[in-house]
């Protein structure tokens, strides 16, 4: 055989023609992506081809930074970042709200699929479909917003009692000199305790003993950090969720009942919590807690397994990084300490012979400078951050900020970015109070409405905000009102990792010399 009629039969054989084939397919892919109506947007060049860089972002210790920084270096002149060859970031409230809009035509898109603890099941965070989820959000609404919850605010101030006399303790034993805490432990602990006690009628009893005796807590980092990773590679989670049909996978990869610690036991303590408060209320048994309320909205046994896993895992991990960053805020500004607890102080003097009473939410909630601390604190360390929370364009496509979108793009949030804005005034990247004390009402106003973004909007909006704020107000008053807090490591106060994963928070507090009221602030008036 000659050489040409080997060159002939290469060239027609039937590999031959599939491997070329597979490159020009690929080839006109790559093209179509470079000249695709999305590289109009500023963005990172990797972005042109691939999420992949995305996931070294989440991945670093500062992602916060990160997420200005790459708001400042593309997205300046428009607040429209790509990130992705089908994916684009926006910064700029009023898309935000547009976008996450009840009744949107922007549709959850497969970034939640991310969410999934079962892969035959979704739950209220990872349901895609607009009906059922809201549907979802309906059942358990009343149960999160605590109209359904006996004795919420009674309950929240039990825990922080425990927590208050816990450092006391600790406090009594080094002769009434400073301590040093870790605040990524202990604040977890108090709120997993609070959270609990609110969903099931028990707590965890954490702070009791100084420990997460299920293992809940470092699961649920773990799981945190390997959905932030999972929901940047879209066709991974696929993979996953086909791959958890088959049983001998499914029960290495999704958390169930028969792990022996991590969410699982947890799931296991739940369902057995569902069980029992099935059986109490066929003998009539008071409905007081958010178990209760679902039940009684007809959730099954496994359905509501599955939300309580969610609505635990939110209370504990968005509530606690919250309160730590707010805390951290606050400790860094000497002057700002000094004003809190000149306000706490004055608060407290003028209740008189109540002052060993729990204070109140509702007195609370008319603290001027206390309430302006924790609304610039959720301003800087915005919970959830670096989740895409990705919607879809719808099929006719839109144009966003002069750009033309078309159909099918991810869209995603920039929390941090969104709250760095000329709404606030000057200096907004600083943490500085007194910009909520302007006598400004229509300005206060849309600096309010831009803050509540930070729980979400619309169809996505936090369920159980209004429980977050009692306990965010709850325990930064009585951690100021109590004691003095100072950064053992004032050059890292903390380390992060991706979305509220913080650890090493150490700080040194010392008692203030107030009266402890640890012993009667779940005494009612």
């Amino acid at each position: 055989m000659n050489v040409i009629a080997i060159i002939r039969a290469v060239v027609l054989s039937p590999f031959y023609l599939l491997v070329v084939s597979l490159k020009l397919l690929l080839l006109a892919k790559l093209l179509y992506r470079w000249n695709f109506p999305l590289s109009q947007i500023p963005g990172p060049k990797a972005a042109i081809w691939t999420r992949f860089w995305w996931i070294k972002l989440i991945s670093r210790s500062k992602t916060d930074k990160e997420m200005v920084r790459l708001y400042k270096e593309y997205g300046r002149c428009s607040p429209v970042v790509r990130i992705a060859p089908q994916s684009i970031l926006v910064s700029d409230p009023d898309t935000t709200r547009i976008v996450l809009a009840v009744g949107s035509e922007f549709k959850r898109g497969p970034w939640f699929d991310s969410l999934r603890l079962d892969p035959a099941t979704t739950n209220v965070v990872s349901e895609r479909d607009p009906k059922k989820h809201q549907q979802l959000r309906a059942i358990l609404s009343s149960g999160l917003s605590g109209k359904d919850v006996l004795d919420m605010e009674p309950t929240v101030d039990e825990h922080i009692g425990e927590y208050l006399r816990m450092l006391d303790e600790k406090s009594a034993s080094a002769n009434g000199n400073a301590i040093k805490l870790d605040l990524s432990q202990s604040i977890p602990h108090l709120t997993l305790d609070i959270i609990t006690h609110l969903c099931l009628g028990e707590s965890f009893q954490c702070i009791e003993n100084e420990n997460d005796r299920y293992g809940f807590l470092d699961a649920l980092n773990c799981g945190m950090i390997f959905q932030q990773y999972i929901s940047v590679l879209l066709e991974a989670t696929n993979l996953l969720l086909y791959l958890g049909k088959l049983p001998f996978v499914r029960s290495r990869l999704f958390p169930n009942v028969n792990s022996s610690d991590g969410i699982g036991r947890v799931m296991l303590v739940i369902r057995k919590a569902v069980e029992r408060k099935l059986a109490e209320n066929e003998k009539g048994a008071p409905k007081k807690d958010m178990l209760d309320s679902f039940l009684s909205r007809g959730l099954s046994i496994n359905q509501a397994t599955s939300e309580l896993v969610v609505v635990i895992s939110s209370g504990v991990g968005a509530t606690s990084y919250a309160i730590q960053g707010i805390i951290r805020s606050i400790v860094a500004n000497p002057d700002v300490v000094r004003k809190l607890q000149n306000e706490i102080d004055e608060v407290i003097a003028k209740r008189g012979k109540k002052s060993l009473r729990r204070v109140e939410n509702s007195v609370i909630k008319q603290m001027p400078y206390l309430q302006a601390c924790i609304s610039e604190g959720l301003r800087m360390y915005p919970p959830i951050f670096s989740q895409l929370r990705e919607r879809v364009v719808p099929p006719e496509g839109v144009v966003l900020h002069g750009y033309a979108v078309p159909g099918g793009t991810f869209v995603g949030f920039n929390s941090v970015a969104s709250q760095l804005n000329p709404i606030y005034g000057d200096k907004f990247e600083e943490f500085h109070p007194e910009r909520w004390l302007i006598d400004d009402e229509i300005r206060l106003k849309r600096m309010h409405r831009n803050l509540e973004l930070v729980f979400g909007h619309g169809s996505s909006k936090c369920l159980g905000v209004n429980m977050a704020n009692v306990e965010l107000n709850k325990i930064i008053f009585e951690l100021f009102r109590n004691y003095d807090i100072s950064f053992a490591n004032p050059e890292v106060p903390w380390k992060a990792r991706g979305d509220f994963v913080l650890s090493d928070f150490h700080v040194t507090i010392e008692r203030r010399g107030t009266q402890c009221i640890c012993n009667s602030i779940s005494s009612h008036e």
